[in-house]
């Protein structure tokens, strides 16, 4: 955070991106529900757009 945070900085500045690896680790866990016969449910949307993770939400100071 201290990196992305600095007096000339925007909030977007400070996102992450959701990599391959992650999806790949999802996918996994999708195939795994199927086969043990449970719901996989997909909460990426919750926290993410789309593939931008942001540092925090809501509103700041």
């Amino acid at each position: 955070m201290n990196v992305c945070d600095t007096p000339v900085s925007s909030p977007s500045d400070c996102d992450f991106k959701i990599e391959t690896e992650w999806h790949e680790h999802a996918d996994g866990d999708r195939t795994a529900a199927t086969l043990a016969g449970v719901e996989y449910f997909v909460d990426q949307n919750w926290f993410s757009a789309g593939d931008n993770l942001p540092s925090f939400s809501g509103t700041t100071p």
